[in-house]
């Protein structure tokens, strides 16, 4: 599962391995595992996978399609042709991709991992000669996208609601799971869980969203965490359902 997660870029993937082998010795084998991959499943994909997928619905065939083997003709034909754009194309479509991406970065117009998925589509469309296809294109994906982006779930959501608000007028935060748990509101966990799943569960999705600035000591009421509120206040608008939530997150003074 981390291979995959990790190979879906080209800064990604590597992996290293010791090989020992009686005649040469002992050696160290990398192997590059980026490139595109097709995952196909009547389950939903795992989180991790799912956000770095374009998803295609698939309807069930009335009919019989030719497998794209060795020995279909159509096919030998395809495979031909990718070769051959390969091993001539490679650099005017490498190139393009690097000024495609600072252009993106200069203009924020798609972010992220939606931008690092998206942009090999749109260098291809581009150098193929399809550039009035691009806009259309580019409208598809993003709606495809928002299938399998992962949205944080309502626990994970009043977890980082509930820690931005108790920073109140401090920049910093010093706090354990447990008291971060008592700020929540406790219908938010399964009414069966015991103090210390609930503590766990807060661990948990503290860890998962990199909620924490530094670990310190660990205290009889738990291990106790460094929080900086510009670090959750942009963690919160990376992850809530729409940036002008994170002003509903200002605790309102009693009056």
């Amino acid at each position: 599962m981390d291979v995959l997660a990790d190979s879906y870029k080209k800064s990604g993937g590597k992996r290293r391995i010791v090989n020992f082998d009686k005649k040469r010795g002992r050696e160290v084998l990398e192997f590059e595992t980026y490139g595109p991959k097709a995952f196909a499943s009547i389950r939903e994909l795992p989180e991790d996978l799912r956000d770095r997928c374009v998803v295609i619905p698939l309807i069930r065939s009335k009919k019989n399609f030719a497998d794209p083997d060795d020995g279909n003709e159509n096919w030998n034909a395809l495979r031909g042709n990718l070769y051959k754009i390969l091993l001539t194309s490679f650099p005017d479509i490498d190139s393009a991709y690097q000024v495609k991406k600072i252009i993106y970065r200069r203009n924020q117009e798609i972010l992220g991992r939606s931008l690092e998925l998206w942009l090999p589509f749109e260098v291809v469309l581009e150098c193929f000669g399809a550039n009035d296809s691009i806009d259309e294109a580019k409208k598809r994906f993003l709606s495809q996208y928002g299938f399998s982006e992962y949205e944080p779930s309502e626990f994970e959501e009043a977890v980082v609601r509930g820690l931005y608000a108790a920073f109140q007028s401090e920049n910093q935060l010093v706090l354990t799971p447990k008291e971060i748990m008592e700020l929540l509101d406790p219908d938010i966990f399964p009414s069966n869980d015991t103090p210390k799943q609930r503590g766990v569960k807060v661990s948990w999705a503290i860890r998962k969203f990199n909620l924490s600035s530094e670990k310190r000591s660990r205290t009889k009421e738990g291990t106790k965490y460094l929080f900086e509120k510009q670090k959750v206040a942009a963690i919160a608008e990376s992850y809530l359902k729409t940036a002008d939530e994170l002003t509903l997150l200002t605790p309102t003074p009693d009056l």
